[in-house]
């Protein structure tokens, strides 16, 4: 009686892990390969099983983005596409599942929109767009503060980055004819107070 309950437990792990899925498979952009019609691109980060994104039609348009939030399971992914409006407040919402396969993307769903849809998708190998002003990151003190600057092509060089600046003030210089030390009950050396 224990050898058929091993196999089976053997059976059901090993085409479980068969089956199970790559997350590097899915990450990263796909889009639709269609020079006559409209394209479709997805931008999936996947943490776990939890998958997070963007979907656009024009990507150039920021009118077009939505937000991508899923699972990814055993059958590939599943998810929703939250479209908003310029308000923030949620238009409608596409359904979907995506499944890789042969190196391409199987995306199908039902959009309130549209009605079905199925996509047959590659992986854009492009990545996203270089900004056009320099990236930094905040908050080390000798950064400048980019203003004016950047553009489609950039205007010149970044500012030159301000001289750093000294985080202790100066020690205030002695009154003339005072003594060295301070009177009882009285406050000196800060530049607020008056002394005496």
């Amino acid at each position: 009686m224990t050898k058929p309950l091993l196999l089976l437990t053997l059976y059901v792990f090993f085409t479980s892990f068969a089956y199970s899925q790559n997350p590097d498979d899915y990450r990263g952009g796909w889009r639709t390969d269609n020079p006559n019609g409209s394209n479709h691109t997805y931008e999936f980060t996947i943490a776990g099983e939890t998958v997070r994104g963007i979907y656009c039609t024009r990507c150039s348009d920021a009118t077009t983005l939505a937000f991508v939030d899923g699972k990814l399971g055993p059958s590939g992914l599943t998810f929703t596409v939250t479209h908003v409006r310029t308000d923030g407040r949620t238009e409608y919402q596409d359904k979907a599942t995506a499944k890789f396969d042969q190196g391409k993307l199987i995306v199908t769903g039902e959009s309130p929109r549209g009605g079905k849809f199925n996509w047959t998708m590659i992986k854009d190998p492009r990545g996203p767009d270089p900004l056009p002003i320099p990236v930094v990151t905040i908050p080390p003190s000798n950064v400048p503060v980019l203003g004016g600057r950047g553009g489609p092509q950039g205007v010149g060089p970044a500012p030159a980055a301000p001289k750093p600046v000294s985080a202790t003030p100066p020690a205030p210089a002695k009154p003339a004819g005072r003594s060295a030390r301070p009177r009882a009950g009285t406050c000196t050396g800060s530049p607020f107070l008056p002394e005496g």
